[in-house]
């Protein structure tokens, strides 16, 4: 009984020493996480910067390379910033950072992945991001949560990141505009690798109600609403393929994402085709336009607004 009350104690120690030592990792910058943790800390506060009310684009890099927000300003004449991050970030984080840059009066447009309507487990990049520049979002986890993190940290990882020579990092510069939008994606630049990739590609399109997910988009439009916040969603694009128009299960899976924002009382701008388009208009991925492709999904989204709902985002 001695034995194992020692190996309890014993295991109990460990574990609150290995908890504390990733703990005390958080914040030193690696080569993996130091990019993202500085387009996401830039990006936030430019966010910041941007007069209300006004209209934020929130969901991942579909919105960042898939849609354009000055063209969206220029045609609404509302102040618009693209804070699409990236859909690996977990839903939770990106719309954590965008609370923290949104205020009542502004609106809200949800182009979100669809990953992020059955997603449950963290990413391995939601982890090396979290680490480099999410203790604050750690922090207001539940217990349970942090201890899990924490714990499941590679030991090596901690070692990474607290030997990072800090000195050896360097600022990068935003591949991002004004607006937030893509500067990248240049269409000059699609080799034939990249239209091989995205020619075959297939995005899951999956629907759990009871995913992390789509408990996390469920309190952010709570939250929005309650911080009076108009919400409007609409359909990530993606390059077509003739599966989803065909599979009577992504068909199903579709009808549930409509079904969802009905129940949420949030206008759906538009139908899942018509944010489907040929694979010739995608730059690297099935869910990223180059920049051609994106100001024709921006001008085609904002008629379709227009038709359906007669969109005026003025109080």
């Amino acid at each position: 009984m001695r034995y194992f009350l020692v190996l309890l104690l014993s295991c109990g120690g460990f574990m609150s020493l290995y908890a504390t030592t990733a703990y005390v990792s958080m914040g030193a910058l690696d080569e993996q996480n130091a990019y993202l943790c500085q387009f996401i800390n830039k990006k936030s506060k430019l966010a910041q910067s941007v007069k209300s009310p006004k209209l934020m684009i929130v969901a991942g890099s579909n919105a960042y390379a898939g849609l354009s927000a000055e063209t969206i300003e220029n045609s609404l004449q509302v102040p618009t910033f693209n804070f699409g991050l990236h859909a690996g970030l977990s839903p939770q984080f990106i719309f954590y950072k965008a609370r923290q840059v949104l205020l009542p009066g502004d609106f809200v447009l949800l182009p979100l992945e669809y990953t992020m309507y059955y997603s449950d487990q963290p990413s391995d990049l939601f982890t090396e991001v979290l680490f480099g520049c999410g203790k604050d979002f750690l922090q207001e986890l539940p217990l349970s949560e942090k201890v899990y993190l924490l714990l499941t940290r590679p030991f090596a990882k901690i070692v990474e990141n607290l030997l990072f020579d800090q000195t050896d990092y360097q600022q990068i510069e935003p591949n991002f505009n004004h607006w937030g939008d893509a500067t990248y994606n240049q269409e000059s630049q699609v080799t034939t690798a990249m239209r091989q990739y995205v020619a075959n590609e297939l995005i899951g399109i999956q629907f759990d109600e009871n995913s992390t997910g789509v408990k996390a988009i469920s309190e952010f439009i709570h939250w929005c609403q309650q911080n009076k916040i108009t919400v409007f969603a609409t359909w990530p694009n993606i390059a077509f393929k003739p599966i989803y128009r065909d599979q009577a299960y992504i068909q199903q899976n579709i009808q549930k994402i409509e079904d969802f924002y009905k129940f949420q009382q949030i206008p759906l701008i538009g139908t899942a085709n018509d944010a489907m388009f040929d694979s010739h208009y995608f730059y690297d991925t099935s869910y990223h336009l180059h920049h051609r492709g994106v100001v024709m999904r921006t001008l085609k989204l904002l008629s379709i607004a227009h038709k359906q709902y007669d969109i005026v985002l003025h109080h």
